[in-house]
Order: structure tokens, then sequence, then C-alpha cells
């Protein structure tokens, strides 16, 4: 299985057309709606929603709020993971994108001192030494130092093997940290991120009131066969 992914935070999104209650996801090169018929599969974590136009399989897994939510338990933030399956002879290329969305805090609602922990759950997928993983049910903290401005986070990362399924990862990869600051008069922020022998950047932003919950995607490279990308949402 080919594996070729990425985390673009700065052009990928995900909108909501209240009115046909259908989402959007786009990116830099193209753009894709799913609406309630495309519902293919629901679990207790995600509604998956499939498009197939014969030559590929679009694919939206959108995480669902919620106190029902048996992974974590969020209100104001969550995470989609768009997929694209083209089916070929040998090999399978799969191309899998990672947006966080939600209610931002607004400017005036950030804190403007003190400091905040959030503990939450990792997904996304990694390729290393030849192996690809999905990264569902790793963890990780962030935390923000609102007087300074500045963001710092540790994931711990585990993945299974299995990439195309939901299933928690039991190997454990190891861990990645990252430093970063809060843009000013927005509660968004940026960063640097290392680990795994990797180095890469995050981006995100504070969901909810006073910051309540915060969510950011993140991709990292070797710049050879190794990568790594995914999100991060917590409380």
């Amino acid at each position: 299985m080919s594996l070729p992914s990425r985390a673009s935070y700065a052009t990928l999104t995900i909108s909501y057309d209240a009115t046909a209650k259908s989402y959007t996801v786009k990116d830099e090169a193209t753009s894709r709606t799913f609406a309630p018929g495309d519902i293919a599969a629901s679990n207790s974590r995600f509604d998956i929603y499939q498009v197939n136009d014969g030559n590929s399989v679009e694919e939206l897994r959108l995480f669902k709020s919620g106190s029902q939510n048996s992974q974590i338990a969020l209100t104001y933030v969550t995470y989609g993971i768009w997929s694209t399956y083209q089916p070929g002879q040998s090999t399978t290329h799969y191309l899998t994108r990672f947006a966080v969305a939600g209610i931002q805090t607004g400017a005036a609602g950030l804190p403007k001192t003190g400091q905040a922990t959030y503990s939450g759950s990792v997904d996304g997928v990694a390729a290393f030494d030849g192996q690809s993983y999905r990264l569902a049910g790793s963890n990780g903290t962030l935390t923000a130092d609102f007087e300074k401005g500045v963001i710092r986070t540790s994931l711990n990362l585990r993945g299974t093997t299995d990439v195309a399924s939901d299933a928690i990862g039991a190997v454990d990869l190891g861990t990645l940290k990252g430093t970063g600051a809060i843009g000013v008069d927005t509660s968004r922020y940026t960063g640097t991120i290392t680990g795994l022998q990797m180095d890469g950047s995050f981006g995100g932003a504070f969901y909810g009131p006073n910051a309540a919950e915060t969510g950011f995607a993140f991709s990292l490279t070797d710049n050879g066969a190794n990568t790594a990308a995914g999100v991060f949402v917590g409380h």
C-alpha cells in the first residue's frame, strides 16, 4: 500500500451547510461534498461518509461530538479525516488529509493570564521503515501559557498496521515534542514539532468559551520515506 499523507492546516477546510446538513471538505487542489445520504457506516466514534465515482472512493470520517464518544467527549472541537482510495492492480494508492474544525474562541474571549493544560486524543497516519500505521487511540497534552503566549505539546504515538480501520493502536511508536506561539490578537497558534528523527510543524486554535478546548493538525518528515501526519484534540 502506498501512503502519501499530509496535514495542510493552512489550506484544508471543513464547512457545514445547516440547510442541506452536508459537509464540504476542500484543500488547495480539490473539494468534495458529503451529504446525509452518503453515510455508509457509524460507530461510537465516527460518522463515515463515502462517495464512489467509479475510479476512486472518497471518504470522510467525522469524529463525533458529545459524551457518547468512547474515545473522548468534546463539545466545541472535532476533526475530520478525508481519504481518497485509488485501487490498482498491484498497489492501492491512499491519500489522507486531516483537519480540525469547530467553534473557535474569539480573540477577546481568550484568557490573558494563567496557564492551562489540555489532555486529549491523537489520530493520524505514519510510515516508518516501509511500514504504515494508523495512529488512532494515541494520546497527548498541550500546555498554553496565555500570559506569555507560549504553547508546548507532547504526543505519545501508538499505531496499528491496519491503516484503513479505526482500531486503537497497540504498537508503541514514540513521542513527538512541539513548541509554538499564540498569534497576536487571535486564538490561533503555530509551532514546530520534532521526534522519531523527523521535523515538522503544527497549527491549531482554541475552541469554545474561555478556550475550553483545543485542536491542531501536525505534519512531520525526515525528507525521506518516514512521515507522520494527524491531529490532536483535547479539553
